[in-house]
């Protein structure tokens, strides 16, 4: 039952990683090789091999180092970004549909203030989290500053170093394919496309 649960744990954590990274693929905002499907079992096939590969590199010296304690700060730190992203598709709502927001009383709360106030929820939990999750007493884990004896949390660490590498994986990314990030692959009017069709 353990190995079973085990086993299911780490497909659910690889497996959103490889279907986001598929639809990004897809539209050429990362690399094309992520939107390869494997042709008997029509899954992502490099998405999910490399998404499951950097699990293993970033769980196993995490884990060590922290002393089995960093999973629960890594899952913690992930909230931090479900709040800005929730958020951020919440605002996107509101602004897609601001021309038809005073058409109906209905549009008007379903397409904007719903939203717009999900939005505002969702960015002061995750400011609040954030301020909870610098200091070394909100985790399991912490890093003393050397010299200024600080401590701060591994939670938000984490989630700094996620940031950085977000950043710079963007950076890499407009600079070497700059397609997506001109508008170029995906507009309003581009059809739903499936990596096949890319």
């Amino acid at each position: 039952m353990v190995l079973t649960s085990a086993s299911a744990s780490t497909q659910t954590t690889i497996l959103p990683t490889a279907r986001t990274t598929l639809s990004m693929a897809t539209y050429k905002a990362i690399p094309a090789a992520f939107a390869r499907i494997h042709p008997r079992y029509l899954t992502p096939t490099i998405s999910t091999i490399v998404m499951g590969v950097i699990s293993i590199i970033l769980y196993i010296p995490m884990n060590y180092f922290a002393g089995g304690n960093a999973i629960g700060d890594a899952v913690t730190s992930i909230g931090l970004y479900i709040a800005f992203y929730y958020g951020m598709t919440a605002f996107a709502c509101v602004w897609y549909y601001r021309k038809v927001l005073t058409s109906s009383a209905r549009n008007l709360w379903m397409k904007g203030i719903l939203p717009l106030l999900g939005a505002l929820i969702m960015w002061a939990a995750g400011i609040y989290a954030l301020q909870t999750d610098w200091t070394a007493t909100s985790g399991y884990t912490f890093w003393t500053v050397p010299g200024l004896h600080w401590k701060i949390g591994g939670i938000f660490l984490i989630a700094l170093g996620a940031a950085i590498v977000g950043v710079l994986g963007f950076v890499f990314m407009r600079v070497s394919a700059p397609a997506f990030f001109r508008k170029e692959t995906l507009t309003r009017s581009t059809p739903t496309l499936v990596p096949d069709e890319g």
